[in-house]
């Protein structure tokens, strides 16, 4: 398991939108947050049906000062304490999330038999999940952004998705529509070729192919395998609506934190592809699936209206996060 972990070891600081107080707190006393999850779907060991994997990250600087693994959540904790003492001096608290303070108030008296370490339950906090969201896909074999969505950017991508899965477009739109989108952020423009995908009960959602017209969108061949390349060009960007209990359950545990309705029958799934596998999300990614969704509806709406003439090219604007707005032109593509 060592070599899993290679790159989040003890004392790593995240890039930018990861590094920083994570929680504030009364006084300068040092503050460990211990976060754990069942990893059993992303994580494999020999002779162990179960994998727990813990997290102590240190709250006034973001950084990770130990990680465990276990086939319980205490043996997990246990080895991911045991890791942040060998680095770091005992904390003054540990926070942990509500429910939990009890069972880890008695590993914390097994490691520090001082007692001078007081446990807290509380909310534990966004920037801390993201973290582990971090680690957790990158142990599901997904790359990781230099950057992060901020809280505002994923409320946004999370309403417009909620939307969009609540609309059904592709319902109504015509399978032969591959319109281009134009998506204009900060003065720099990108391109897409839109699919509305979820036709015929096949897999519901939205893919845009970057590019320009539709020799851009990559279509698999009926001999494809596994180990071949996916049918993804470098920079696709996917919006899949899974159903709710065929989800990667840290997929469906992030949308559902992240504010999307728990009796919702669909799980929203927001990725990064390529030809060698996939990405999680970066700001602008989040920011482009955001306005994608806003676009389709908006011309769906128009397709959809009684007695509507043949539509072309639908526009807009989109409030964007921190105050920005972004523009999207959708079109006949070549």
């Amino acid at each position: 398991m060592v070599g899993a972990f290679a790159c989040f070891g003890r004392g790593v600081r995240w890039g930018p939108g990861r590094a920083g107080t994570l929680l504030d707190v009364s006084d300068d006393a040092p503050t460990w947050i211990l976060v754990f999850r069942d990893l059993s779907y992303a994580v494999h060991v020999a002779d162990a049906n179960t994998v727990f994997v813990a997290l102590v990250l240190d709250a006034d600087t973001g950084l990770a000062v130990g990680i465990g693994t276990g086939a319980t959540a205490g043996a997990a904790r246990t080895v991911a304490l045991t890791s942040a003492l060998e680095a770091a001096e005992p904390p003054a608290r540990v926070v942990c999330a509500p429910g939990h303070g009890a069972e880890l108030h008695r590993e914390v008296e097994q490691l520090i038999p001082a007692g001078g370490t007081q446990v807290v339950e509380a909310p534990i906090p966004t920037a801390a999940e993201d973290i582990f969201d971090e680690l957790v896909g990158h142990l599901s074999g997904r790359g990781q952004p230099e950057d992060l969505p901020t809280d505002e950017d994923w409320a946004l991508l999370v309403d417009a998705s909620l939307r969009y899965d609540e609309a059904e477009p592709w319902q109504s739109w015509p399978d032969e529509l591959l319109p281009r989108l134009v998506l204009t952020v900060d003065g720099e423009a990108t391109s897409y070729i839109v699919t509305v995908i979820g036709a015929q009960g096949l897999q519901a959602g939205l893919v845009l192919y970057p590019g320009t017209d539709h020799s851009d969108v990559v279509v698999p061949a009926d001999d494809w395998e596994p180990d071949d390349p996916l049918p993804f060009a470098p920079g696709t960007l996917l919006l899949h609506l899974n159903p709710a209990d065929d989800t990667l359950p840290d997929m469906a545990a992030k949308a559902l934190r992240l504010g999307w309705p728990e009796k919702s029958p669909r799980r929203p799934v927001w990725l990064l592809g390529g030809p060698d596998g996939f990405d999680d999300l970066d700001p602008t990614d989040a920011q482009h699936l955001t306005m994608a969704c806003l676009a389709v509806l908006a011309h769906a709406r128009k397709l959809s209206a009684p007695k509507a003439k043949p539509v072309a090219t639908t526009s807009g604007t989109v409030r964007l996060a921190g105050g920005a707005s972004g523009k999207y032109r959708l079109s006949p593509a070549r």
